[in-house]
């Protein structure tokens, strides 16, 4: 698991939306898309089996409303996840 994080890169998990400059500001919700992300963090929990085996921790600022929120195993349904 840890080679798979040290050999991650940039173009794995963010892209440029394909806009005209600052047309994405009308568009998108930010400046680039982490869609590379989700299907990333997808596969790869698809690869070790579908289950998280570990107890973990994220946080986001939803930019709606300014609030902090914190996402762990026990918040997170498994279909959400994978």
């Amino acid at each position: 698991m840890s080679d798979c994080w040290a050999n991650l890169s940039t173009a794995d998990v963010l892209k440029l939306w394909n806009y005209k400059p600052l047309d994405w500001i009308k568009n998108e919700p930010g400046l680039v898309s982490n869609e590379p992300l989700l299907d990333f963090l997808k596969k790869t929990l698809h690869d070790i089996g579908g289950e998280v085996k570990r107890r973990f921790s994220l946080a986001a600022t939803d930019v709606s409303t300014g609030e902090y929120r914190v996402f762990n195993q026990t918040n997170i349904k498994d279909e959400d996840m994978a």
